[in-house]
């Protein structure tokens, strides 16, 4: 049976964006991922990751069992708050200046 991780793409995305440090193939990837999770769901959420019928989020694929390894963030989303009016002439096309925040 092929799994969604059997090819050469799909390993080179773990390895490269998901893995931490020491894991070295899927198994441990979804073996961590779903540890995060109560002990009675820990077992569905394991099988659902190995047939890709349930894939959290980018950030929280990485950032599962991370606590107290480093620093991540869950959020994809910031709130930012609103800048000063900058004055841009009528036929000025550009979008106003952004601030980018850094924890």
């Amino acid at each position: 049976m092929n799994h969604w991780y059997d090819n050469e793409i799909s390993q080179g995305i773990l390895r490269e964006k998901y893995y931490h440090k020491g894991e070295t193939n899927p198994e441990q990837f979804m073996d961590r991922v779903s540890s995060i999770f109560d002990d009675d769901l820990r077992p569905r959420v394991r099988g659902y990751l190995e047939e890709a019928s349930f894939c959290p989020a980018g950030r929280a694929l990485y950032a599962a069992g991370s606590k107290g390894k480093f620093k991540v963030s869950l959020s994809n989303c910031y709130i930012l708050f609103p800048l000063p009016d900058v004055p841009f002439a009528e036929n000025d096309n550009r979008l106003p200046p952004i601030r980018l925040l850094h924890p």
